[in-house]
């Protein structure tokens, strides 16, 4: 019948007649102090009618425990009861806001503000929340966790600059990367990365970098539309149009979203389901490795991705990668490694200007103490060079082509 029977030694209580308690059920709860779930498994799926999802209770009964709306999921008092009694919680990740002080040249102090993943922080463990609080919840828990597990005057010293709490904007983020039974990065968590860089940085560890259009270094609400309307020529709003659909067709029942995609952008899939739908040759790489082609009738887009961007290429940078094969990414995650380099011959200085206090084109020398000053320097104007390294802690070379 699905109610819940309290057995003694000479009687038995009826504690629940369905989903619902019996006032001895009432009772009994308060006094043991466990909370009721209202008679259904926690261990079974919830059931989804459109943009809702309802408990099934034992008996078959069935009552709404999340809603989406705006993009976000509302959890009903039932909702939060079965998602409690499941144990469930989300890894986030938070970026702190800091104020970053250090010493430059001969001394001269400079300060400077940016945010700083709670990762780099040590002794902070990973952060997780309950997934059915709501957004405000889940942000005052975590920085509770973080200004609990961290000194806000000083979170984090190196390469003599000091980073401490900054009065800013703290931004949250999900933890969705999936990962293979060896832990590494697998191909499906790169393609199923939503991209939505709003300033991005110009990589020059990337391939071609002066052959990117302009449109992927332009600052946009979402890169990946816009991009596809630049190089595609059709309307951004009809793009978007599509997106809505290829999230529901694609991602329905998963986690890569906590609500509509505009809010943490396009992946790659959509990407290339968008340009097989409109018939468009499709080529994407992550960093310098071809994932996947689709070849189409129409125009062609290329693009490789790194971190939350997406880099598309001009006419030039189309035509050097098209040629590649795609392959699956390796358990080794291809990212940038600072290993010391090899041995290599002496420079001669007469062939470099000396660089003073102004990073631009052409090349230069300067002491090694200035070297992580100059990658600053650059990185502050949003170009990325590339780094060698004479040991793990010193810089020997920068290197920008095409970036200045």
């Amino acid at each position: 019948s699905g109610s819940v029977i309290l057995r003694g030694e000479s009687k038995r209580l009826k504690l629940s007649d369905g989903a619902k308690l019996t006032p001895a059920g009432k009772y009994y709860f308060k006094k043991q102090g466990v909370e009721w779930t209202g008679g259904f498994d926690p261990e079974r799926p919830l059931k989804r009618e459109g943009g809702k999802e309802f408990v099934v209770y034992r008996d078959g009964t069935q009552n709404l425990a999340r809603i989406l709306r705006g993009g976000d999921f509302s959890y009903t008092r039932i909702g939060k009861q079965y998602f409690k009694a499941r144990g469930e919680h989300e890894e986030l990740i938070v970026s702190i806001p800091v104020k970053i002080q250090g010493r430059g040249r001969k001394g001269r102090r400079y300060e400077r503000f940016g945010h700083l993943p709670h990762m780099a922080i040590s002794g902070l463990a990973s952060l997780k929340v309950p997934v059915y609080l709501s957004e405000q919840e889940k942000h005052e828990q975590l920085k509770k966790q973080v200004l609990d597990g961290a000194d806000a005057n000083n979170l984090l010293e190196v390469s003599n600059e000091s980073y401490s709490l900054h009065d800013g904007e703290w931004k949250v983020s999900k933890l969705t990367t999936k990962k293979a039974e060896d832990g590494e990065l697998v191909t499906e968590a790169v393609l199923d990365r939503p991209l939505q860089a709003v300033q991005p940085k110009h990589y020059s560890h990337l391939p071609h970098p002066d052959l990117f259009h302009p449109s992927a270094l332009e600052e946009s609400s979402n890169c990946v539309c816009h991009q596809l309307a630049s190089q595609l020529e059709i309307a951004e709003a009809a793009i978007r149009d599509e997106m809505d659909e290829l999230q529901m067709e694609l991602y329905d029942g998963t986690d890569i979203f906590e609500g509509h995609w505009s809010k943490q952008g396009v992946t790659a899939q959509m990407l290339i389901a968008y340009c097989k739908k409109v018939g468009a040759s499709v080529h994407i790489m992550y960093g310098s490795t071809l994932l996947q082609s689709v070849v189409g009738a129409g125009k062609s887009f290329v693009a490789t991705i790194w971190g939350h961007h997406l880099y598309s290429y001009d006419a030039k940078g189309k035509h050097s990668i098209a040629h590649m094969q795609p392959r699956a990414l390796t358990g080794r995650r291809e990212e940038i490694l600072a290993r010391p380099a090899k041995p290599t011959s002496a420079v001669e200085l007469d062939k470099f200007g000396c660089l003073e206090d102004v990073v631009h084109e052409g090349m230069w020398w300067t002491t090694k103490d200035r070297m992580p000053e100059m990658l600053q320097a650059l990185i502050h104007a949003g170009k990325v060079p590339k780094v060698k390294m004479s040991d793990f802690v010193t810089i020997r070379q920068l290197e920008a082509p095409g970036l200045l």
